[in-house]
């Protein structure tokens, strides 16, 4: 829906009608007359305009020669694709993280279907995706975090180039937590020392303490 073609005398160069594609693919020069508006002689369709997506079909010549015969003639359009690759990025730090065996896929963001899945990063973290992907909004997804890293989000991207993109998906490295508790134990005695001593707990304890005294001379 929406194409729109030009029909331009061949002879005088002048334009003669002017057609616009409906929801079901359709145009027709019925629309500019009883008799389709177009006289006998040659014309050139253009493509002016097309369809959201596609690239504009190569022009084309017809020829009018009969009267109230309908003239049928099929346009292809080639959808316009582009190519992205992947790349693996510390959250933290923003540098590549040089893993191998990160495994990916892609969803059509409109239906929710997977259409390129089993990608896996190189040694360098990175994806080159070899299949073109048609003009549109997708979805990556990441089915295994590299290891140390949690699992990130899955992220939107569009294609509107035929330039490759580059598609830096981010994960976060995991971290541990470190908890200290200090405790008295308190020291009344040999008998009491030993009762008071939890499992694992270490006691240096001091049996002698000598004093020495002197005299200045």
């Amino acid at each position: 829906e929406g194409a729109e073609f030009t029909v331009t005398s061949k002879q005088s160069k002048e334009t003669a009608a002017i057609l616009v594609t409906d929801k079901n693919g359709y145009a027709t020069t019925k629309r500019e007359g009883k008799e389709g508006a177009l006289l006998y002689g040659t014309y050139i369709v253009t493509e002016t305009k097309a369809p959201d997506g596609y690239e504009k079909a190569e022009p084309f010549e017809i020829k009018i020669e009969k009267a109230e015969q309908i003239y049928k003639y099929q346009v292809e359009n080639i959808q316009k694709r582009g190519k992205i690759q992947i790349k693996k990025v510390d959250a933290e730090t923003k540098k590549a993280i040089p893993i191998s065996g990160v495994c990916f896929q892609i969803l059509d963001k409109k239906t929710g279907k997977v259409v390129i899945k089993d990608l896996k990063t190189d040694q360098s973290g990175l994806i080159q995706v070899e299949e073109m992907l048609p003009f549109g909004t997708y979805i990556l997804e990441e089915i295994t975090p590299p290891e140390g890293y949690q699992k990130g989000k899955a992220i939107e991207f569009t294609i509107d180039s035929k330039e490759t993109i580059t598609v830096k998906y981010e994960n976060t490295p995991q971290k541990g937590k470190i908890k200290i508790k200090k405790t008295f134990v308190p020291i009344t005695g040999t008998k009491a020392l030993t009762s008071a001593v939890p499992p694992g707990l270490m006691i240096i304890t001091i049996h002698s303490i000598y004093i020495l005294s002197y005299a200045p001379r």
